[in-house]
Order: structure tokens, then sequence, then C-alpha cells
């Protein structure tokens, strides 16, 4: 019935029916969770019959952590009497519950029971891993997901040296596949090697992933080698030196400059020695004889960055003292012309002249002749009868080196 502001009274409304529905009044409760097979998982639960009139049905409830909420495993509530439940696709390790659904719309719930399968398989290798580091020592790796239902978790290993023991690097697990790891620039190191293991919910973890290297940019040279020493012989300029102390040089090459040379000439590349503390020995034999040359070294690292030079050392190189000597000297004694021919064969190129010397038998040796290049004979027309001579015959080359002298061909005559 209503009322207006005048106090007037309005027609009676309907008659209505109210009905009041009785609350639940027990929380159920769970007696057994259990697998027989670890593979599913058989939840039993208690609830007093005296409550079946106030109940629409019962609602098993999951969870992998009660804090994050449960998932409804039953979607068609499950009638007071059957107090039993499968879980045909149980999770590795999860918390259940029993929440009971009253015709007045109200739910109670049971205490949660957590149950663990057996599991002894671990989960896959962690696969696909990039990583790359920075100038400032900063590693970023990543790396495809796993992909295990019981999947809990990644933690991230590290070694300074391949095929040494790795330290972890994550404090605990990581469940991203994105890591960020920072080496110091004062340990001075140009590479670090990662490595990942998987975890599941039983904390099986699988195999370590293939050593991941992360080189960082170089910027910073080798330091240069050190020439310690030399000798010279002739053909050959042996230099002693010391390696550079950088531990990435991938190798040396030793640098050569001469009086034509606008720039240094590389003789040779050398790879590095493990000896760090004792003198190296290469042997030059390209050198050109009496020519002043200027020898230095340089290192280079595995980035291709080189060392300043080192020391420089002058050098003059050395040709043989003596060329070979002129051998199968002959002489033929022609009285009527009254002359003695001399003969010999010589074929070392370079020849400037061929000098002829001579020694009588109580005299001293004497220059008898100078002859160009091209003379294989001559005559000595000076003779005097009932005498004895004594030649020599000696090559002169145009880089002013000479040969030795030849043997004594003695004539009488």
């Amino acid at each position: 019935m209503g009322v207006d502001p005048f106090g007037d009274h309005g027609p009676v409304s309907e008659t209505g029916l109210i009905k009041a529905k009785q609350s639940i009044y027990y929380n159920p409760v769970i007696k057994k969770a259990s697998s027989a097979n670890n593979k599913t998982v058989t939840i039993e639960w208690h609830h007093p019959e005296e409550d079946k009139k106030h109940l629409k049905g019962f609602v098993v409830q999951r969870a992998f952590d009660p804090l994050a909420g449960y998932t409804n495993l039953n979607t068609t509530l499950i009638a007071h009497g059957h107090h039993r439940y499968e879980d045909k696709k149980p999770l590795a390790a999860g918390f259940y519950r029993i929440a009971a659904v009253g015709i007045a719309e109200d739910t109670t719930y049971s205490m949660n029971e957590m149950i663990q399968l057996v599991d002894s398989i671990p989960p896959s290798v962690p696969f696909g891993i990039v990583a790359t580091g920075d100038t400032n020592g900063i590693v970023t790796l990543h790396w495809h997901p796993n992909k295990e239902e019981d999947f809990h978790g990644y933690r991230v290993f590290r070694t300074f040296k391949d095929q040494n023991e790795y330290t972890r690097v994550t404090p605990g697990f990581l469940l991203d596949t994105l890591c960020r790891d920072t080496i110091s620039k004062k340990l001075g190191y140009k590479k670090v090697f990662y490595s990942i293991v998987a975890f599941d919910q039983h904390y099986n973890p699988s195999n370590f992933s293939p050593a991941m290297e992360v080189k960082f940019p170089d910027v910073t040279p080798p330091g240069a080698p050190k020439l310690v020493d030399f000798h010279v012989q002739p053909n050959k300029v042996a230099i002693k030196w010391n390696r550079s102390l950088s531990l990435d040089v991938v190798y040396h090459v030793l640098l050569r400059k001469g009086p034509l040379d606008y720039s240094w000439v590389a003789i040779d590349t050398i790879r590095p020695l493990t000896k760090l503390d004792s003198a190296h020995l290469f042997v030059d034999t390209s050198a050109v004889p009496k020519t002043d040359y200027l020898y230095a070294m340089q290192a280079v690292d595995d980035y291709g960055l080189k060392s300043e030079l080192s020391n420089l050392l002058p050098i003059t190189a050395l040709g043989e003292p003596f060329k070979p000597m002129i051998k199968g000297v002959q002489a033929f004694v022609n009285t009527p012309t009254n002359m003695i021919k001399l003969v010999w064969q010589y074929d070392q190129p370079g020849v400037n002249t061929f000098v002829i010397y001579r020694k009588s038998k109580e005299g001293k040796m004497q220059m008898l002749q100078t002859l160009p290049p091209t003379a294989r004979e001559h005559y000595d027309k000076n003779v005097q009868p009932d005498s004895e001579y004594s030649y020599y015959i000696m090559a002169h080359f145009n880089d002013w080196s000479q040969s030795k002298l030849s043997d004594a061909l003695t004539v009488k005559y």
C-alpha cells in the first residue's frame, strides 16, 4: 500500500510468498588425496548427511599456487553422496580443495590438500641460445622456452675457460628466457662461456646446454713484442725476440724496411708460442748482402688489432766473403812464339773482371792483367827461357765481392 503527501492510502499490493533457505552449516573435509598409478589423482572427501538438504552439490578445485587462485575441475555439480573424484590430468605438484555449493547460493570450502606425483624425467635441454657481449662487459642471453607442463625454471651458469667448472649466475630460478650478466672489465677477460639448465617442479635438472662462447668487442691492442738480439752471417740475419705478453695474440709479424722501401715489408707471419719468458729465433735468408735494413716486429690479436712496433734493430746484411774459386786452370807453353797461354772456365753470374796474378820462382806475386768478364783465356807474352812461373786467377763481381784466389798453376818455360 502506498501513501501520498496528503495522507491518502492507495490500493493494497498483491500478496507475495517468501520462503527462507537454510545456508550450508558444515565445510567438506578431504579424507584422502592420492595417486595409485602416478598418472591420475583421486580425491575423496566427507560432508555430514544432515547438511544434504541444504546442498546443491560439490565442485573440485585445483591450483598450482593457492595464493594465485583455484580452477574448477568439474563443470557439473557432484551430487551429495558422491564424494570421490578422479583427476585424469593432474599437475606434477598441485593443491586440491572441495567447494560445497548450497541452495542459498552460499559456498563453503575444505582445507587444501597438496599431492605431488613421483617424477624422475628431467625437462629437455634449453636450446636456441643466443648471446652477445658489449664493450661495457654486459652479456645478454636469450633462448627458446621449454614446453613441459611441469616446468619450473632455469639456472644460468658461467665459466671463463671452456671445460672448466661452471659457477651459477642466477641466485634462484629464472622463469624468463632472458638473462643479463655483467663482467667487470677489470678482470681482463676477452670472452666468457655460458650454459643453461632447466628444472621441473620436482627439481629434476636437464643436462647442461652446450657451452655458449661470448666474446667482448676488443678495443685494446695487444702489447708489443721485443727484439732482444741479432747475429749476422753471410746470407743470414738471425733475430732473437720475445713475444707479446698479451694472451689474445694470434700471430706476430716480422717487418723489414730497406733503403728503397717506402713502408714496412712483412717478411713472415709467426704463430704465437706458449713460452712467454724465453727468446725465440727467426732467420731471414732473403736480405740482400751489403744492404742496410731496419727490423721490427708487431703482434696481432684475435680481433685483428695490431700492437705498436717493437724496438727497431738496424742491421747490415752480409754476403758470402768469397765467391767460389776458379778451378781447372790450364796452361799451354808455346816456345816458338815465346808465350804461355792460360785457359779457364767459370760460370758464376755477376762477374765484373778477371784478375791474373803471376809469381816467378824467386820473385813476389804481382798482378799481371785485368780482363773483361767474357774472357776465358789469356796469353802471357812476357816470359823468359829457363824460367818457372806460378799463375793465379781471381774473379771480381759487380757487388764488390770477389772469388777466392785460384790454386797455383806452375809452368816451367
